[in-house]
């Protein structure tokens, strides 16, 4: 707990937009922190008040949305997006198979990474559409849904405490509902991330570039403040994730199995 385009990039390859890496790296290291404060507390019973708080779930929130907008941005750069949006698919479907064999109390079924893959995928469908709409008003849009279908996992239309409606139970006894956020009563994942609400998180990252990448004075201003070790992080995400919780768990089995 992250990014391309069926068409030429918009940049030239010796250029990048730096403070994103910036970004994505500072988003990244604050992740690797809250799930390693996340095995202290679940896995060796430490008691770390803030953390299972208001604290905590607005810290972990702020990662989630962030790399989630990040992701929407991403989309307009690269060349190969099919290939992306396998390597993400097949990468959250490991750690589902890694977690259902370690921790199976416990397994991840649609986690992040899952979840960007069929993001990813998702837009490569919905691209000839989706490019033909106005930015501005697309942008709005994506994140009034997003607000207004935040709480689709509990089974109603509101954000947080704002509760709207409740949404029918018949929509929720799916086995395969949860993958587009329709979970079962007895659904259980330890990262979940359903393609609704979050594509509408993803959707208004997309078009904030659309409108960004029309003002040369901004992206000038994204292309400086170039800091080489968390700009050589924010652009290796993915393997940083997939590889912190095995390096996190071991460090902890060093110190408090001795």
């Amino acid at each position: 707990m992250l990014t391309n385009k069926t068409t030429t990039s918009l940049i030239p390859v010796s250029n990048r937009y730096y403070f994103l890496d910036l970004i994505r790296a500072i988003t990244l290291i604050n992740m690797i922190a809250y799930h390693a404060l996340y095995d202290l507390v679940y896995l060796y019973q430490i008691s770390i008040p803030f953390y299972t708080g208001k604290v905590g779930y607005l810290w972990q929130q702020s990662i989630c949305w962030t790399f989630i907008f990040l992701s929407g941005i991403s989309f307009h750069f690269g060349h190969h997006p099919v290939k992306r949006a396998s390597i993400l698919t097949m990468s959250g479907l490991l750690i589902t198979v890694i977690t259902l064999l370690f921790m199976p109390e416990l397994p991840v079924f649609m986690g992040i990474l899952s979840f960007m893959g069929m993001a990813w995928f998702c837009m490569i469908l919905i691209q000839p559409l989706i490019k033909k709409l106005q930015p501005a008003y697309s942008f709005g849009l994506a994140i009034i849904l997003f607000i207004f279908s935040r709480n689709i996992n509990s089974k109603s239309l509101g954000f947080e405490s704002f509760h709207i409606l409740d949404l029918p139970d018949f929509l929720y006894q799916s086995p395969v509902g949860f993958i587009f956020g329709f979970p079962t009563d007895h659904f259980i994942s330890g990262d979940y991330f359903s393609l609704f609400p979050w594509f509408f998180l993803y959707l208004a990252g997309y078009y904030l570039w659309e409108l960004l990448k029309r003002n040369d004075t901004i992206l000038n201003l994204l292309q400086k403040g170039s800091l080489p070790l968390l700009n050589q992080i924010g652009r290796h995400t993915l393997p940083i994730y997939l590889i912190h919780q095995p390096l996190l768990l071991l460090l902890f089995e060093l110190i408090f199995k001795k």
